[in-house]
Order: C-alpha cells, then structure tokens, then sequence
C-alpha cells in the first residue's frame, strides 16, 4: 500500500474511541452492567480475549470481576495484574509518599494475594513474562523491603511461565461482542517495513537462540564420538551433557521472553512452527560438526605438518565457521523480523 493510503482521519478516530468508550446516553454504569452480563455468560477464554483487547480507559469493574471468578484463568488474572501498574501503592509507600484512591489498587492486591495463596487452579492458556515484568518485579521486592507492613508481597509466581494453548484477542472476536460490551477498536495497518524496539528486543534474544540450538547439535555429534570410548573421553561427554544443560536452559529463557513480546503486540505464538525451526538449527549444527570432524581427518591422514599445510587448515576452518556464524545472525533477524512479527 502507498505510504499515502496510511494517512488516517483524525476525526474518525476520535469518532471511533468516543463511541466505544462513552456509551449512548452517557449511562457508564448500564454500560458496565451489560459488560458484566456478557461475561457471566462467557467462557474463560472469553474472558481472557476481553482481558487483552481491554481499553484501561474504561471502568474496570468487569477486569476486576473476571479475576475474582473461580474458573479465570492464571494467564487472564496475570494480563491483568500486569497492566495495572502493580508497582504504584508500594513506590508510594516505600518513599513515604500519600497515595490517592485508584480502582486498580483493590484489585492487584487481590490479585497478588490469591496468586500467593495459589488460588488460581486452572492453567489452560499459555502465557510468559518479559524484560519489563521481570524488572517491575524486583523494584516491587524492593520496595516491600523498605515498607514495615505491606498490604501484600510479591510471589514468584508472577513471573511464572505457563504451558498452554495460544489465546488472543482480534478483529473477529471484538465484532462478535455486543456493541457496548466492545472495548477499544481495531485498525487495518497498511504492511510496513517499520522495526519496532519490541522487535529488536525479540530479535537480540533469538540471536543467542540460534547459537545455542546450532551448539547444542554440534555437541550432540560430539558426544556421539566420545561414546565409542567413554574410558577415554569420559570428561568431554560430562562437558557436553554441563554445555547442552546450560545453553537449554538460556534457549529456554530467551524463547518465553520472545514470546511474551509477541503476544504484547497481540501476535499469535506459532509453537509448532517453532519447534520444528528449532529441530532444524540443532540437526544443522550437527551436520557441520561431522563435516568439521571429515575435514579435520582429511588432514589428519595427509601427515603434513609444514607451516603451509598449518596454514592451509586454518583458511579452512575460517571459511567453514565464518558463513555460519553471521548466517545464524542473519537468519535469526530475519525469522523474528519476518515470520514472528509479520
């Protein structure tokens, strides 16, 4: 689409979010009243699609219905903590500071409560934490520190990952809604080449992903090796299984991180499509290995060891290794670029 056709109304805009957040007649409560009908009749999944597409914007009272229900789900009662600024009360506190009245204050307390008391039971829908959360959560753990009574703690559940199925709000599910149970509004985006900070930041933690996955096969090949005489290569196989713990470990980390960011940019994680790109980069790795291992064996049986042969090998391991360590970059910008976020 021409850049010209992303030119957007103004007045249209501000038509749309006044009319899905002043409801006719200015009656906010029968507005609220009827979101709450429409949710006691939903599903959990419902209520987590309502959660993500939420206008903050609006009374919470529905937010704050769904998280006290006994079937809301762990990933909605999270979504929700989250994107309350949880952090507010106990800065206030910690510093001394008088605090005004907001209706999120209840509700994150209640949340974090429940949350500690493990008394979110059902764990069905996936969801992870990100760079932010995780740095929110140690300044709320700081403050907690300075604070003598504090009206609740943080509990190492918030930042707690959860298996589960994809689910996310969008334009289908938001028209399906009754006209004053629908939050917010949903724009056609021309495609756009544009990078955002979230991108970069899925991006650099693919990259040692990659990396990782394409040691990890490499080891893999290795320890096949070192099998055929344990006796002798016993320490190498401990190194490899130590090296392949770590690395699943930081894969691990950086994977629920990126997920975390698509799903903030309301990005289905497609699961499937990334196990099987993760498989391929450990397969590769340990492709190369054994072409690694074939090649240094061609120079093993040449016997040369003339500074010209030395140097010969060297050029050689260079132009074996150099294609795929800046292939690996660019593959992983490329995939996070072009299949996660696009």
């Amino acid at each position: 689409m021409p850049a010209a056709d992303a030119v957007f109304d103004m007045d249209e805009l501000r038509r749309r979010a006044w009319e899905t957040t002043v409801p006719a007649g200015g009656d906010y409560q029968a507005q609220t009243d009827e979101r709450l009908d429409w949710l006691d009749k939903g599903t959990p999944e419902d209520w987590h699609r309502f959660a993500i597409g939420f206008n903050w914007s609006d009374n919470i009272e529905p937010l704050y219905w769904i998280a006290r229900q006994e079937q809301c789900e762990m990933a909605t009662a999270l979504h929700i903590f989250w994107h309350a600024c949880p952090e507010w009360e106990l800065m206030k506190l910690a510093e001394g500071e008088p605090i005004y009245d907001r209706d999120e204050a209840a509700m994150v307390e209640y949340i974090a409560k429940r949350i500690a008391a493990k008394g979110y039971k059902r764990r069905k829908i996936a969801w992870d934490a990100n760079s932010l959360h995780k740095r929110d959560y140690d300044e709320m753990r700081a403050f907690v520190a300075r604070i003598d009574n504090p009206p609740w703690k943080p509990h190492r559940d918030l930042l707690r990952s959860i298996w589960g199925k994809e689910v996310m709000d969008g334009p289908e599910a938001w028209e399906e809604r009754p006209e004053n149970v629908r939050t917010g509004f949903w724009l056609d985006l021309p495609k756009s080449d544009i990078v955002t900070w979230v991108m970069r930041e899925a991006r650099d933690e693919m990259r040692p992903t990659f990396f990782n996955l394409f040691a990890i096969g490499g080891l893999l090949a290795a320890t096949v090796e070192f099998l055929n005489d344990p006796a002798r290569w016993w320490l190498h196989l401990i190194g490899c299984i130590v090296m392949i713990g770590w690395w699943s470990w930081g894969i691990s980390a950086s994977t629920s991180t990126v997920r975390s960011l698509m799903r903030s940019e309301l990005k289905i994680v497609p699961t499937r499509q990334m196990a099987l790109t993760y498989l391929a980069l450990v397969a590769i790795g340990a492709l190369w290995l054994q072409g690694y291992f074939a090649l240094s064996a061609i120079f093993a049986e040449a016997k040369d060891t003339s500074f010209e042969a030395r140097a010969i090998k060297a050029a050689v391991c260079v132009v074996w290794i150099a294609p795929f360590w800046f292939g690996l970059r660019w593959a992983a910008e490329q995939y996070t670029y072009r299949h996660l976020f696009r």
